[in-house]
């Protein structure tokens, strides 16, 4: 019995400004803000599912069994965002680039009855996941020139091989889930403010900014109150440039190779067993802040990366489950770094 499903997927999103200024509203703003958003869920499966070629309802010898799952997922999410206001006038840019992604990878021998098979027994997962989430928020030109950048990146890459039924095997049963995955998200934000002679002072900035929000907005925001109750921003009428990145990964990356469940007992009897288990994880975030000034100007760079990494990596035997070796095989179980032959 032979069982092997294969998946591969190439997923590019992205989303850039008119760059053109032929946006109406845009081309008096210089609006070039940009959002891209990726939501995606990939399961690759090769599996007995349920209680099939239970021991009571077999007719002949199953014989030699062999599952196969092999995954190889690539997302990129790109934003960038840039615009310069006619005549030198109001430029925002704006980038904010979302991955979530969920991929996983199984083989399993099902989950009730008895399965039996005179030779050996073969289950091997092979996992690769690779994403990467970009917010680029250049901006440059423009009396008031303000780039913010957000990457939020939230990636799951599983590969699992399980047997979680009784079992009985004359040969070998050998459970395989080999796991890569790697995560990244990069946020730019990086301003240039204008020169005195042409620049507004920075409340008359914040004011139109604010001005615009609220017909944006249908008249929710009080402009006279964002005012009012703001400190004074102004410097002798020098240009102002704000950068503010935000970048945020948060990734997990798990091989499993494992018999049994942690809830129901299960038994396994065979001629040896063979339980592996490899995973390489990288993930990365990184945020850059910078800006630069006018001739005369005052520059602000705020970056803040935040990066949460989680990986799991076994291979065993669990707790509710009992295994009888027959043979000369014995047990071995092993979990480490996916080598490169291991790679889909």
């Amino acid at each position: 019995l032979g069982l092997s499903a294969t998946s591969t997927t190439a997923v590019t999103t992205s989303a850039t400004p008119d760059t053109d200024n032929t946006g109406g509203m845009g081309a008096e703003f210089g609006i070039g803000a940009s959002v891209a958003l990726l939501v995606a869920s990939n399961e690759t499966v090769a599996a007995v599912k349920g209680n099939a070629l239970d021991v009571s309802t077999q007719t002949g010898d199953v014989g030699n069994q062999t599952l196969a799952a092999t995954a190889d997922h690539d997302a990129t999410t790109t934003a960038e965002a840039g615009g310069t206001g006619s005549g030198g006038g109001v430029a925002i840019g704006g980038a904010v680039a979302i991955s979530v992604i969920d991929n996983t990878t199984t083989t399993d021998l099902g989950d009730s009855g008895t399965v039996q098979s005179s030779g050996n027994v073969q289950a091997t997962t092979t996992h690769s996941g690779d994403s990467s989430t970009t917010a680029d928020g250049t901006t440059l030109g423009g009396s008031t020139a303000i780039g913010a950048a957000i990457a939020l990146a939230f990636v799951d890459n599983q590969g699992h091989s399980t047997l979680r039924r009784d079992a009985q095997a004359g040969g070998t049963v050998a459970l395989s889930a080999l796991v890569d995955g790697a995560s990244s998200s990069t946020a730019k934000a990086s301003t240039a403010g204008a020169d005195t002679s042409e620049a507004m002072d920075a409340d008359s900035q914040r004011d139109e900014q604010t001005g615009f929000a609220n017909d944006r907005s249908g008249g929710g925001l009080d402009a006279s109150t964002s005012s009012t109750d703001t400190d004074s921003a102004s410097s002798g009428g020098s240009g102002v440039s704000v950068g503010a990145a935000l970048s945020v990964n948060v990734s997990d990356s798990v091989a499993e190779a494992t018999v049994g469940t942690a809830s129901t007992a299960t038994s396994l009897t065979a001629g040896g067993l063979i339980l592996h288990s490899t995973n390489n994880m990288d993930a990365s975030a990184e945020a850059d802040g910078s800006a630069a000034g006018g001739a005369s100007g005052t520059a602000v760079g705020v970056g803040v990366a935040i990066n949460v990494a989680d990986m799991d990596n076994s291979a065993g035997v669990l707790e509710m489950a009992t295994v009888s070796i027959t043979g000369n095989g014995g047990i071995v179980a092993s979990a480490g770094m996916k080598a490169t032959d291991d790679s889909v």
